[in-house]
């Protein structure tokens, strides 16, 4: 009776783990796909919005820095 247990608690165990392992690995998987997709997306949109943006960003950018060159002229005591 003992071993009968054993034996269903071994065949169990076993199960279990090869589940595991499979869905382990389906995970893997997937994961790395869905994260290139997510990448090549998020870039995507990004290159759209400077392009729509352009103008006002390259007006932004250059407040930045001409603000950036003055506080450095004006600090370098």
């Amino acid at each position: 009776m003992l071993e009968e247990v054993r034996g269903f608690m071994d065949r169990c165990m076993l199960m279990m783990m090869s589940k595991a392992h499979q869905a382990a690995e389906e995970f893997k998987e997937e994961k790395g796909a869905s994260d290139i997709v997510a990448i090549i997306v998020i870039i995507a949109i990004i290159l759209v919005i400077a392009v729509i943006f352009r103008d006002s960003l390259k007006k932004v950018v250059e407040a930045v820095f001409t603000n950036l060159s003055d506080f450095v002229d004006n600090n370098k005591g």
